[in-house]
């Protein structure tokens, strides 16, 4: 596991989803990834480099699950539903239920673009960029949806 949080997966549920032709969203919260990967777009591009070590640049993208501008009744709705066995605090926690602060290197989803070079510099190619950027997920739409 890549950092220590209930949401995340361990190394063989990574792999296994790989198998099965999954991809895998890398998150950017505070509290489920390490700060390396909140402090900059580089430290989040090294977290997605070992995110593919473990399950395979096919299977790998950006899944961010922000929702800009949402508040707390959005967020109460989100962590009570009925899908839920208990309260999902997210990225927050029973002691700190409110909003977790953003990472400092994407204060908004326009910097995504930011981390297109970042991916470069830990050594993905173009290709492997264009799928880590969208393309893995286009691809699995297009496979479940034709």
């Amino acid at each position: 596991m890549l950092f220590p949080h209930r949401r995340n997966r361990s190394d063989e549920v990574l792999w296994a989803l790989a198998q099965t032709g999954g991809v895998i969203g890398c998150a950017a919260y505070r509290n489920i990834t390490p700060e390396s990967a909140c402090a900059s777009a580089l430290g989040f591009a090294e977290m997605v480099a070992r995110t593919v070590e473990i399950a395979g640049v096919d299977h790998v993208g950006i899944g961010t699950d922000f929702s800009y501008h949402s508040d707390d009744k959005f967020r109460d709705w989100m962590r009570k539903g009925r899908w839920t066995c208990s309260v999902q605090y997210g990225a927050g926690s029973a002691a700190n239920p409110g909003e977790v602060d953003d990472p400092d290197w994407l204060q908004g989803p326009e910097q995504l673009r930011d981390l297109i070079p970042a991916l470069r510099q830990v050594g993905f190619s173009e290709e492997d960029v264009g799928k880590i950027m969208g393309g893995n997920w286009l691809r699995l739409y297009e496979t479940v949806f034709g």
